[in-house]
């Protein structure tokens, strides 16, 4: 299965964590991320047991996710990551913004969809106000109506938020 793309991710997954020389070490082994015993080869693991514990990945853009299961996670391992879609994977980044809405935690361009105004702003003012912004439900009104402004002024401008 070595030409599979579960076996690239597993080598992958290795490499970011043991190979200073890799292009992900510098924020996976340089950060103390680890890979299992039952994964990782030089404590005994196999790619056999990484495949029996992950199955195939669900499909082409799916990616290892270490933060899906809980955030600042530092080991690889059987109930610790999860096949996830690249999108939510990278919203799962440590430069991610989240912020708090209604009560739950949610990423700022989700936020952004959701609500239909523009991610950027929203980013800034909530970076701007902090994690947990008192004044989200304030900045959301005055982006909603600079959008209108700008919607009466110039017409609507159909985009992609992704």
């Amino acid at each position: 299965m070595s030409q599979t793309a579960e076996y690239i991710t597993w080598r992958g997954m290795l490499d970011r964590c043991y190979k200073e020389n890799s292009v992900g070490y510098k924020n996976y082994g340089g950060r103390g991320v680890v890979v299992c015993d039952r994964w990782n080869p030089a404590k005994g693991g196999s790619f056999e047991n990484f495949y029996a514990d992950m199955g195939s990945r669900p499909a082409d853009d799916y990616q290892l996710d270490k933060e899906a299961v809980f955030a600042n996670n530092k080991v690889y391992g059987p109930g610790l990551v999860k096949w996830t879609t690249r999108k939510e994977n990278t919203r799962n980044r440590r430069c991610g913004i989240w912020t708090v809405y209604k009560g739950e935690k949610i990423h700022v361009a989700e936020l952004a969809n959701m609500l239909d105004i523009d991610r950027t702003l929203l980013a800034y003012h909530v970076k701007r106000e902090g994690f947990s912004c008192d004044q989200l439900p304030a900045i959301i009104s005055r982006l909603a109506k600079k959008k209108k402004r700008r919607e009466e002024r110039f017409g609507r401008v159909s985009r992609s938020i992704s």
